[in-house]
C-alpha cells in the first residue's frame, strides 16, 4: 500500500490584523512504466527482465507475448521457440488516495539457434592517436573472437587494445563464433578505422570576470592552447595587445568586446603551425552600495564629530563560503560607500576602530543589526543601487562588576581534524538567557580573558566571519568564581545541525504570477516536518511582510496576499525554525 503524503500549512500574517493563507494541494506524481531486458549468456531463449519504473508502485503485471504472465517485479522468462514477441508491463497503485496506472509494450526477439551478430565500436586514445581500444558489441552464443586489425596483426581478445604503426585508414574485421560448433554461431563484421595525427597546435583559452577585483570589468584570460614552444599574440578590440601566455585586461567601455588569440610555432624563423581563436565577452553591470553606521540613535559623527572612526567589511556569498570583497575606513557623517559592486548576495560587517572614543561601548555588528553572521540575512544586489544599507551597532552592557573571571583559548578545527590557535577572534559574552553582554578579541596566540564578572550563568560564542561556532555554557559561583582553560572551537562547516541534508528533502517551484499585483504563490514539496518563517524584503533589506507556519510531509501551494505593499522589486525568503535559509525568490509587485 502506497504511503499517503499529506502537507498542511497554516500562516499568521504579521501585519495589521491577521488571517489564514489559503493553499491548494498539488496532485500526486504519476507512475511511469519502464523496463530493460537482456538474454541469458548460456541460454539465449531465457530473458531477464529488469523493472525501471518510477512512482509509488505496488503492482506489476507482465505479459510475455507467448500466453504466459507474471506479477513478479523482476521476472525471468524462457520462451518456447525463436521469434518476435510483444512484451507488456503494466504498473499501478490501487491506493484510493494515490491511484496511478501506466503500461509499456516493446518487442523481444528470440534468435534462431545458430544465429549471432558480430559488431564492434572503437575509441582512439587522446594522448596517443595511434592507440585504439576496440569494444566488442556482438550478440549470440559466442565464446571465440578473432580480430584482424588491417596492419597484419591479429588478436583473440574479446576487447583488445591495439597500437598501429602509423596514421591512415585500416580495414578491421571481427569474426565471432562458437568454438564447440560453428553451426551454433558464426558471423563476421568489418569496418574501417581512420587514424589522424593530433594537430601540431591548437589555440584555446577561457576568460572570466574577476569579481573580486576592485577595478570594474577586469577579466582574466587563461591560455589553454595545445602545442610546444608557442608564441602568443592577444588582440583586443580596444587596440590593446599582449604577448604573455595568460593576461588580465580591463574593459573601460561597456558592451560586447572581441578578444582574439593567435598562437604560432616556429622552427628557425619559419612558422610551422599557427591557429587563431576569437570570442566575444560582455561587460557586467555594476552598482553602488552605501549606508550609515549607527551607534545608538544617530550615525557616528553625525550631526557632530564624536571622535569615532568606522570600519566596514564587505563580504560576498559564493557557494557555501563568504569572501571578503572590500574594506574601508570612514568618519565623515558616519557614511560608508562601496562603489562598483556586482549583482549578488552580500554581508556587511561594521565596527568602530580601536582608537575610537566609543569603541568599547558597541559590538561589531552586521547589517542591519545582527551580532552573528550566521543569523544575518544576505543583502541582495540585483538591478539597482542601494544607498540606505544602514547598519546599527549593538550596545554592550557596561555595568558588569564582580569577582568572576573566564579565560581560555580559541581553536580553529580544520576539515582534516587538525587544530590550530586562531588570533584576533571575537569572543562574545552572553548571559544565561543568551542576551549579549560584552566582547573581547583574542590575542595573537588565540588567548582571551574576561574579568570583573558577576557570579552567575554565561554563554560564550566565537564570532568569526565565514566560520561556525558552538555556544559554551559557563557557571560562576562562590565555590568557583574563576574558570580557566576554556577551549572554544571554530569550524569551516556548520556544526549546529544538518541543514544541507534537510534542504535536499524540501524543494520549491517558481513564484507565480510574476510580475503580480494582488497575490504571489510558491509551490512547496517537503518530506519532513518543520516550522517555517516566510519574509518579504525590499531591495534595501527592509522587511515589509512576514508569516509563520508549519509543514508536514507532502506538497502544497503557499499563497501570500501582497496588495498592501508598495510597487517594486522584492525578495521572498523561507527559513526553518533554526533560522536555516531554505530558499530566496525574487518577484515584482506592480
Amino acid at each position: 500500500m502506497r504511503l499517503t503524503i499529506t502537507f498542511l500549512i497554516f500562516f499568521v500574517l504579521i501585519q495589521s490584523g491577521s488571517g489564514q493563507i489559503p493553499y491548494e494541494p498539488m496532485s500526486p506524481a504519476a507512475c511511469h512504466a519502464a523496463y530493460t531486458s537482456d538474454p541469458d549468456l548460456l541460454n539465449p531463449k531465457t530473458i531477464h527482465f529488469h523493472d525501471q519504473s518510477t512512482g509509488l508502485i505496488t503492482r506489476w503485471q507482465w505479459s510475455f507475448g507467448d500466453g504466459v504472465t507474471s506479477t513478479i517485479q523482476n521476472p525471468d522468462h524462457t520462451y518456447p521457440s525463436s521469434g518476435t514477441y510483444m512484451v507488456c508491463l503494466t504498473v499501478s497503485n490501487s491506493d484510493s488516495g494515490n491511484i496511478c496506472h501506466d503500461i509499456l509494450c516493446t518487442t523481444v526477439i528470440i534468435p534462431q539457434v545458430g544465429e549471432c551478430k558480430a559488431t564492434f565500436n572503437y575509441q582512439v586514445d587522446n594522448s596517443n592517436k595511434q592507440k585504439v581500444t576496440f569494444i566488442n558489441t556482438s550478440t549470440g552464443n559466442i565464446n571465440h573472437w578473432h580480430w584482424e586489425f588491417g596492419d597484419g596483426d591479429v588478436s583473440g581478445d574479446k576487447n583488445p587494445v591495439h597500437i598501429y604503426p602509423g596514421f591512415g585508414d585500416y580495414h578491421v574485421c571481427l569474426t565471432v563464433y562458437n568454438s564447440d560448433s560453428i553451426a551454433v554461431c558464426n558471423d563476421r563484421f568489418c569496418d574501417s578505422v581512420r587514424l589522424t595525427p593530433a594537430p601540431a597546435c591548437e589555440a584555446a583559452y577561457t576568460g572570466i570576470l574577476d569579481s573580486l577585483n576592485p577595478n570594474p570589468n577586469t577579466f582574466v584570460f587563461v591560455n589553454e592552447s595545445v602545442g610546444e614552444n608557442l608564441i602568443y599574440n592577444w588582440e583586443f578590440d580596444d587596440g590593446t595587445m599582449y604577448h604573455a601566455r595568460d593576461v588580465t585586461h580591463q574593459f573601460t567601455i561597456p558592451g560586447s568586446h572581441l578578444v582574439c588569440l593567435t598562437i604560432k610555432q616556429m622552427d628557425q624563423s619559419v612558422v610551422i603551425c599557427s591557429d587563431t581563436i576569437c570570442k566575444f565577452f560582455s561587460t557586467a553591470t555594476y552598482y553602488n552600495l552605501g549606508g550609515h553606521l549607527f551607534a545608538g540613535d544617530l550615525p557616528i559623527n553625525n550631526p557632530v564629530m564624536a571622535g569615532d572612526t568606522g570600519i566596514a567589511y564587505l563580504f560576498r556569498f559564493k557557494k557555501d563560503k563568504i569572501i571578503l570583497v572590500d574594506t574601508l575606513n570612514f568618519t565623515y557623517l558616519g557614511y560608508y560607500a562601496f562603489p562598483n559592486i556586482l549583482p549578488g548576495s552580500y554581508l556587511i560587517r561594521a565596527e568602530l576602530t580601536s582608537g575610537s572614543f566609543n569603541h568599547s561601548h558597541y559590538f561589531p555588528s552586521y547589517y542591519p543589526r545582527q551580532l552573528n553572521w550566521v543569523n544575518t540575512d544576505p543583502l541582495i544586489i540585483a538591478d539597482s543601487n542601494v544607498f540606505a544599507a544602514n547598519t546599527h551597532l549593538l550596545s554592550v552592557v557596561e555595568s558588569l562588576d564582580g569577582p568572576g573571571q573566564i579565560s581560555g583559548l580559541v581553536d580553529n578545527v580544520a576539515s582534516d581534524g587538525l587544530i590550530a590557535e586562531i588570533p584576533f577572534a571575537q569572543v562574545n559574552l552572553l548571559d544565561g538567557n543568551f542576551h549579549p553582554l560584552t566582547f573581547i578579541l583574542t590575542d595573537s596566540l588565540g588567548h582571551f580573558e574576561l574579568g570583573n564578572l558577576p557570579l552567575g550563568a554565561y554563554q560564550l560564542y566565537v564570532e568569526y566571519p565565514g566560520k561556525y561556532s558552538r555556544y559554551t555554557a559557563i557557571w560562576l559561583d562562590d565555590n568557583k568564581p574563576v574558570i580557566t582553560g576554556v577551549r572554544l572551537e571554530l569550524f569551516n562547516h556548520d556544526i549546529t545541525g544538518n541543514p544541507e541534508e534537510k534542504n535536499q528533502l524540501v524543494s520549491f517551484g517558481n513564484l507565480y504570477p510574476n510580475p503580480t499585483h494582488s497575490t504571489v504563490t510558491l509551490p512547496v514539496n517537503a518530506s519532513y516536518s518543520t516550522p517555517l518563517t516566510i519574509e518579504v524584503r525590499n531591495l534595501i533589506g527592509i522587511s515589509v511582510l512576514s508569516a509563520f507556519g508549519k509543514c508536514v510531509n507532502g506538497s502544497t501551494l503557499i499563497t501570500l496576499p501582497i496588495e498592501s505593499i508598495p510597487t517594486g522589486i522584492y525578495f521572498l525568503t523561507v527559513r526553518q525554525s533554526d533560522n536555516t535559509l531554505l530558499v530566496t525568490k525574487k518577484f515584482i509587485k506592480y
